[in-house]
């Protein structure tokens, strides 16, 4: 069973890191995270255990300062812990809002894996968001634009 926490999060905090990347379907998005720069590479020496995924989820726009916990089910097949997924462009406005992106989705993970983020996709292909975590000791985070933001399904390969 999913639960909230009530967390503002620190937007000033991320440092975004993946500038220009394009998503399959030519959307683009950028990725960061939060969390300090003293920070280690964890060991990958267990990659070879490691499962490639692929999990059905319904994740749908929430509030800027409600972490969700992820259901027992997500925990187990990603490692995801938790999550919060907001349209920022409620909160902040420009020119206050440095960003072009609406929708934000920061997640924290005890894996390290490459994970894919797919939105609702609605009429057309689903738009999917990469997030290459080599660092567990941060939280991870993706902006986008999308027009069926909720997160549908999320894919990792070790």
């Amino acid at each position: 069973m999913s639960q909230e926490t009530t967390t503002q999060l620190e937007t000033d905090a991320i440092q975004w890191a993946g500038k220009g990347s394009i998503s399959a379907q030519g959307a683009t998005f950028e990725v960061g995270h939060i969390g300090s720069e003293g920070a280690t590479e964890t060991s990958r020496a267990n990659a070879d255990v490691k499962k490639a995924f692929s999990i059905s989820v319904d994740w749908p726009v929430g509030r800027p300062d409600k972490w969700v916990d992820t259901t027992d089910d997500v925990k187990n097949t990603t490692g995801i812990q938790r999550y919060m997924l907001y349209d920022q462009s409620k909160v902040l406005v420009p020119p206050a809002r440095p960003s072009p992106w609406q929708y934000i989705l920061c997640f924290t993970t005890t894996r390290t894996f490459d994970y894919h983020f797919s939105d609702g996709g609605g009429d057309t292909a689903e738009d999917c968001y990469e997030c290459n975590v080599f660092v567990t000791a941060w939280d991870h985070c993706v902006q986008y634009n999308s027009t069926h933001p909720n997160i549908t399904r999320i894919t990792g390969t070790p």
